[in-house]
């Protein structure tokens, strides 16, 4: 299996073109015979030197990118991936990525990996026909859902739900009932939530969830409405001034809405979670300006990921389809609440 990395964007490109990762590696396609782990072989100093230079480019791994060599027998599964970022560094995109991988082992399929920053090029894109479906991570309203409708390629959405697709995501509202049920138990009653200002399917799901546990469990809670998980709003600051009279815990639509909330608290002398407790979404191993393990809600992304591919290989065999394939989440209880 071949995986080919092609950023879609107006900046000079200098990552590889679709199959250009086999052809740069050495003269011909690396064979699946000559992958280490499956036969033992140690590649040339030569080859070793031109994956590990092409892994930089890519920001993938050389042994990843060692691993996976082209078969050339079918057109590629594309991951597409809107939001204009595929850093293995960020914990979610990297579980997405190895997901996809294993999915696409089991289906045997190659993968091509495409982050878009203009609707244009993504255009010229498709005119070429080079894709046989698409693993989309986009906003339902954004303009290549479109698109895409009118393509015709089969295209099964994840993560975030979209009408148009078949689409495969975690429960959502299970897993905002499961946080509101976990924070009335251990008594709190005070809740800061930081709501997304733009209607995900995945941010209004949590909340709804929440929301309908806290009603019935009476939970005093203040909605924030942001459309910058890294900002905090006065008002915002106005509620955290008044922890350390009056503990609270504040929770939101994903694992990275809290990095603001963590670092006021700690320039404020606030203390987590005696004065602030926080409580995520996303179930992310490590977040950055958190002290210690979140409490979280965890997502499998990577499951999510593995059964998107096999889903659009069903599609693509013209079989049935679910319009939605949900999974389970599960409470991480961590140093934070």
């Amino acid at each position: 299996m071949l995986i080919s990395i092609v950023f879609m964007n107006e900046r000079p490109r200098t990552t590889p073109e679709k199959d250009e990762i086999a052809v740069n590696i050495e003269s011909e396609p690396l064979p699946i015979e000559d992958v280490k782990q499956q036969t033992g072989a140690k590649p040339s100093d030569g080859k070793h030197e031109a994956i590990s230079d092409l892994s930089k480019k890519v920001s993938y791994s050389a042994g990843d990118l060692l691993t996976h060599a082209q078969k050339r027998e079918t057109l590629p599964l594309t991951y597409l991936n809107i939001h204009g970022f595929l850093g293995l560094g960020d914990e979610f995109i990297a579980e997405t990525i190895g997901g996809l991988l294993e999915g696409c082992n089991l289906e045997d399929k190659d993968l091509n990996l495409q982050r878009m920053l203009t609707v244009e090029r993504y255009k010229e894109k498709l005119n070429t026909k080079e894709v046989a479906g698409i693993v989309l991570h986009a906003y339902h309203d954004h303009p290549i859902v479109g698109m895409l409708c009118e393509s015709g390629l089969p295209v099964v959405a994840i993560c975030d739900a979209i009408p148009d697709f078949p689409s495969v995501v975690v429960d959502d509202e299970a897993g905002g009932r499961m946080i509101a049920h976990y924070l009335s138990d251990r008594g709190y009653r005070r809740v800061l939530y930081r709501r997304f200002t733009h209607e995900l399917t995945t941010s209004r799901r949590r909340y709804e969830g929440f929301m309908d546990v806290a009603v019935s469990r009476r939970l005093e809670v203040t909605v924030a409405e942001v459309d910058n998980d890294y900002i905090l709003g006065a008002d915002e600051i106005d509620y955290l001034n008044n922890a350390h009279n009056h503990p609270c815990v504040v929770t939101g639509w994903r694992d990275l809405s809290l990095m603001a909330v963590a670092k006021f608290c700690r320039e404020s002398g606030l203390r987590v979670p005696e004065d602030v407790a926080l409580a995520g979404f996303d179930g992310m191993s490590m977040v950055p300006q958190v002290s210690g393990v979140l409490t979280t809600i965890v997502a499998p992304w990577s499951q999510v990921a593995k059964k998107s591919i096999m889903v659009l290989s069903a599609l693509i065999d013209q079989r049935e389809v679910p319009d939605e394939v949900v999974l389970p989440v599960r409470l991480r209880i961590g140093d934070t609440t």
